[in-house]
């Protein structure tokens, strides 16, 4: 108070000023904030625990659940859950009885499906909010915000559904499907590669180096040959061998891979195991080598007939009688 009674009248009416316009300016930004609130295309709101019921909700709270604030601000707990789609419903009730027993401000996030007024269909909301703490230690409300997120859910799930789709194709390749490193090390390998090689895990093959899957090491390195030439390579045959140390012949479709920058990554390509194709080939080359030589034979058999006709016709001449083979 002594330091009160020292100042003069106008150091007095100068400190009187400052805190009119400080508090003008704190006015003017409260202001500025709700016009900002009530504007913004995310629905916020604050809610008082105790009272059970929403002190705020922005005006865009209207547009994405049909619902004015008027009459949202009254609602409890428990009727707003109601609108809350049956599977959500465990997830939001486990939070709501969690946020009865935090001890100290908390954030929260979470995703539900919640009842349009108008239409009665359900729409995605993703909600985030903290857990305000009242002077004794004990909740006393929520500050928070909602968005509407149905396309974004919708195209989650069309994503999910999607790599479900390859996955399960991925999964039920009969041929081997493989992408290697820079250094020819496996990335990634279908589970059908474990059969075709005869391993009994995925694990075993991710982290081998590909060479090890070849007969002859001339092979691969003719192979990342004609890639370096033609940048693919299809139906390139080799044999192959497995983890007994049995081998079988392969087809390789391949091609290289690259990164987001375009640069070279490794590998990336499909093996088939050709065997019976094969077989069936070597089989076909016997039985054309077969026909081949009976033709040959034939050939052979037939030109001798002609040159014996030929001595039988001259020896008639000879003799003076006709011919008896026209040739």
């Amino acid at each position: 108070m002594e330091e009160l009674y020292n100042k003069t009248k106008e150091e007095l009416i100068e400190e009187l000023n400052k805190l009119k316009s400080e508090n003008i300016l704190v006015r003017e930004c409260e202001v500025l904030y709700k016009e900002i609130l009530d504007s913004s295309l995310v629905a916020c709101y604050k809610r008082n625990i105790r009272d059970n019921t929403y002190e705020y909700l922005s005006p865009v709270f209207t547009q994405i659940t049909g619902y004015r604030p008027e009459e949202m601000k009254s609602m409890p707990i428990e009727s707003v859950i109601e609108l809350i789609h049956p599977d959500d419903l465990s997830d939001v009730i486990k939070i709501v009885n969690d946020i009865q027993e935090v001890s100290e401000p908390f954030s929260y996030k979470i995703e539900y499906r919640f009842k349009h007024k108008e239409n009665g269909e359900y729409y995605w909301l993703c909600d985030k909010f903290t857990v305000t703490m009242s002077s004794d230690g004990f909740p006393e409300g929520l500050i928070g915000s909602i968005t509407e997120i149905t396309e974004r859910k919708i195209f989650q799930n069309k994503l999910q559904e999607s790599n479900t789709r390859l996955k399960n194709i991925f999964n039920s390749l009969q041929d081997a499907y493989f992408e290697t490193d820079l250094n020819g090390i496996f990335t990634v390998i279908s589970p059908s590669a474990t059969i075709l090689y005869g391993y009994s895990d995925i694990k075993e093959l991710i982290g081998m180096e590909a060479v090890r899957l070849y007969v002859n090491p001339a092979d691969r390195a003719e192979l990342m040959s004609l890639l370096s030439k033609n940048g693919s390579v299809m139906d390139f045959i080799f044999m192959a061998l497995r983890k007994d140390n049995s081998t079988f012949w392969a087809s390789i479709n391949a091609q290289f891979k690259y990164d987001d920058r375009g640069v070279f990554s490794g590998l990336i390509g499909v093996v088939r195991d050709i065997t019976e194709r094969k077989n069936r080939e070597n089989e076909l080359q016997k039985k054309i080598k077969n026909l081949e030589w009976h033709y040959e034979v034939a050939v052979q058999r037939e030109l001798k007939m002609v040159k014996l006709k030929e001595e039988i016709n001259g020896l008639l001449e000879k003799f003076g009688f006709d011919k008896r083979y026209l040739i």
